[in-house]
């Protein structure tokens, strides 16, 4: 089955009629029309179509909808994740390749995430990176590489800056580089940036000029510790102390607008939310800066200057650092599926946003104009 002219005649029934998309028999008249020399596609759509694949993906289900396939429909596993890459790009335009097309890739299942990073990939794609109970992962969202088993997983963190994954675990931070030859994630050597008894969520890391790696990590979620990479030769490093008033640290994020205009925002517990400028040339950090959001915020992360919060209703919000400075609401994103609980993790880089709940995790588009940020289409991250 060709995915990409799979996806597109999809697409096509959906911009006629959304409702055809979970009526299999007035689906069926429709493909056919569209694929008339692909009897075969058209009887695969058909059949995803009333296992109800439609409603599992726009709920963020990607991994039961292939298991729904194999299992109640009989189809082979890579088939199932055809029909799950058409049926997502024919949603987010985007066609990605699944692990089947990737001679020699072979995926793992991560689990739901506790953490997550991203930045970009090559030809526009992106690199994911997950914390899960059983393991640090990355991936492009559709197949996943394990990088580190560390112990106490989900008191852990992951960042990735400069074409590189760091992550938390017992004895430092640590670090291995990332590359993609191919379209497939390959992974090199660990090697440790910090040496510490205990590093501890949560963990920040950004690169303003694509050549030297800004750290920042806590020993016990109330200080934090700063390391500079400056061509991959461990720098200096600063004590940064606690978040004045702040308490236990929830959430910790670094961006770049540029090679030094950097900030760095926290959150606590208690729910104190702080931001300060941050000097990779020497100057260090600013003075914390408390932020009182018009409602409160359960997670957030930086894209470049503009912070982007999330509420316990799964709402999100802008606020410009060096801009406006408001509160701006954001909407969501197109196929988003709508989170049981409050998101508990997000993730931005330039053009990405990744945002993980308790059953799912998507991967949106985001660009910004005057410190509003405009999100594309959702994808699920297949899990």
């Amino acid at each position: 089955m060709d995915v990409e002219s799979t996806a597109a005649a999809l697409r096509a029934v959906s911009d006629h009629d959304p409702s055809l998309l979970t009526e299999p028999a007035r689906l069926a008249r429709a493909l056919r029309d569209l694929l008339p020399d692909d009897d075969h596609a058209v009887r695969l759509l058909v059949v995803a179509a009333r296992t109800g694949l439609p409603g599992l993906l726009a709920g963020g289900h990607a991994r039961e909808a292939r298991n729904r396939l194999t299992d109640h429909a009989g189809l082979r596993a890579e088939v199932a994740e055809q029909l799950v890459s058409a049926w997502i790009a024919a949603s987010t335009g985007e066609v990605r390749s699944s692990a089947a097309d990737r001679p020699g890739f072979v995926s793992e299942r991560p689990g739901v995430p506790t953490a997550v990073a991203v930045q970009p990939g090559p030809a526009g794609a992106a690199v994911v990176g997950l914390v899960t109970g059983s393991g640090v992962f990355v991936g492009d969202g559709s197949g996943w590489r394990r990088v580190a088993t560390p112990t106490a997983t989900v008191s852990r963190d992951v960042a990735l800056a400069d074409h590189h994954v760091f992550w938390s675990g017992a004895g430092g931070v640590f670090a291995r580089p990332v590359t993609t030859p191919g379209g497939v994630v390959s992974l090199g050597e660990q090697r440790t940036v910090v040496t510490a008894d205990q590093v501890r969520y949560p963990l920040a890391a950004v690169s303003g000029d694509g050549e030297s790696v800004d750290v920042f990590w806590t020993p016990d979620r109330v200080r934090i510790a700063h390391r500079a990479l400056r061509g991959w030769a461990t720098g200096s490093g600063v004590d940064i102390g606690a978040v004045p008033g702040a308490g236990r640290l929830a959430a910790l994020a670094a961006g770049a607008a540029g090679p030094r205009a950097m900030w760095l925002a926290a959150l606590t517990e208690s729910g104190t939310l702080a931001y300060a400028a941050w000097d990779p040339a020497g100057g260090g950090l600013g003075r914390w800066t408390a932020l009182a959001p018009p409602v409160p915020i359960a997670a957030l992360t930086l894209a470049g200057g503009v912070l982007l919060g999330c509420t316990a209703a799964g709402h999100l919000l802008a606020y410009d650092l060096a801009g406006a400075r408001t509160w701006r609401s954001v909407d969501p994103p197109a196929q988003a599926p709508r989170p049981e609980r409050a998101p508990h993790a997000l993730a931005a880089a330039p053009g990405l946003l990744v945002v993980a709940a308790a059953r799912f995790a998507w991967l949106a588009t985001v660009s910004i104009a005057d410190g509003v940020p405009t999100l594309g289409a959702a994808r699920p991250l297949d899990l």
